[in-house]
């Protein structure tokens, strides 16, 4: 009996130890416990949402993300700029012989225009030859309005002489260069560098025009612009009114208020072309047209036309064209014309005349578009008769 009591006494004593061994959890250590959940889910929250946080990183990261998208567009761009002066199919880079025409985006519309002045238009100007430089075919392109418009390619030129020592000037020669750099297009032909202008010195090379140069470093001092360019539109007349001359047809008025009249009234507006541009006694500037066959544009302060030009692409124009920077012609870019139309690209040296015609009516409108005396020094003006045909009347290509 006390050795089964002893025992028993013994099988209590060794549960009693094994339930004090599996005793729950404390308050103290639940405590702790969720004291370090706690540090734990501040130091996730401030990882994830903290200064410099996971989520703070990421917006970085997208941003950066972003920004390296761009940067690599720009760059492909760039080296695309530069696959296209080495030929790329792109417009207003070298193609061949010359820079192509920017006509995408423009609004602009490629046409050919024939020798009794029909004016076809070109539907794919990728593909159709609308334009040839060697042949003297400069490139036309039509705004919506029917105004004409010519591309002057980036060129250099070279100034010759008749006599031994350069009193006497004979030809211009042009070479045509490349995209926006200065690398002729002809081999065996030397560009001139910004210290080699004096071609009195440096007869052998050729002078980038400065009507294509970036003139930021000179002050534009000699007309330049603030960046290289491959070429620029000029319109193909100068600025006439809507209506053929002696005609009268509504022209779409501007809100631009002229400054200077030049003492036109309606009594004697007719010989300064007054009437063309304001129909009554209205002060406000008509759009003009870039066509042949229009009493010109003369009646107008250079002020005005500055303002005048400078507007012809606001809102609601009649030309539809874009992406342009429409300005007054400037004395470089119309040395640039002058020069082309002198070279072998166009009139090679012969002379143009005057415009001194008047247009038969029922009042004399001086100054017709797209005409020129018979002669070089003509000082009569010469009437025409209105039914005569544009070809072979028209200055130039």
């Amino acid at each position: 009996m006390k050795k089964n009591k002893k025992g028993n006494k013994n099988l209590v004593n060794s549960k009693n130890k094994r339930m004090k061994h599996n005793k729950g959890i404390t308050l103290v250590a639940l405590v702790i416990t969720i004291i370090v959940l706690i540090i734990l889910a501040g130091v996730s929250i401030n990882l994830v949402l903290g200064e410099d946080g996971i989520f703070k990183r990421a917006v970085e990261a997208r941003e950066k993300t972003e920004q390296a998208t761009t940067n690599e567009q720009a760059m492909l761009n760039s080296v695309y700029e530069e696959m296209g002066n080495m030929g790329a199919p792109k417009d207003g880079i070298w193609k061949e012989k010359v820079n192509t025409p920017r006509i995408e985006g423009t609004g602009l519309t490629p046409v050919i225009i024939s020798e009794d002045g029909t004016i076809t238009k070109v539907n794919n100007p990728e593909e159709e030859d609308w334009y040839d430089y060697t042949n003297k075919k400069w490139a036309n392109a039509q705004s919506a309005d029917g105004s004409l418009w010519v591309w002057i390619p980036r060129f250099a030129y070279k100034i010759t002489h008749n006599t031994a020592d350069n009193s006497q000037a004979g030809s211009i020669d042009v070479v045509f260069l490349k995209g926006t750099s200065n690398e002729a297009g002809e081999e065996g032909k030397s560009i001139a560098t910004s210290g080699e202008t004096d071609k009195s010195k440096n007869g052998d090379k050729y002078v980038v025009h400065p009507a294509f140069q970036n003139g930021s470093s000179t002050g534009f001092q000699n007309g330049e612009w603030d960046e290289e360019i491959p070429g620029f539109w000029v319109a193909k007349f100068e600025a006439g009114y809507v209506g053929e001359a002696g005609k009268i047809e509504t022209a779409k008025q501007t809100n631009i208020v002229y400054t200077t009249i030049n003492g036109a009234t309606a009594n004697n507006d007719f010989n300064n072309n007054y009437y063309y541009g304001t129909r009554t006694a209205e002060t406000k500037m008509t759009y003009p047209t870039f066509q042949a066959n229009r009493p010109s544009y003369n009646n107008i302060s250079i002020s005005d036309a500055f303002i005048l030009c400078r507007n012809l692409t606001a809102n609601g124009n009649p030309y539809n064209i874009q992406k342009v920077d429409s300005h007054l012609m400037k004395n470089s870019e119309w040395g640039a014309v002058a020069y082309l139309a002198w070279s072998q690209y166009g009139r090679n040296g012969t002379e143009i005349t005057i415009n001194n015609v008047s247009a038969e009516g029922t009042s004399t409108i001086y100054a017709v578009t797209g005409y020129g005396g018979a002669t070089v020094s003509a000082g009569a003006v010469t009437n025409l008769n209105l039914t005569e045909l544009l070809a072979g009347t028209v200055v130039g290509n």
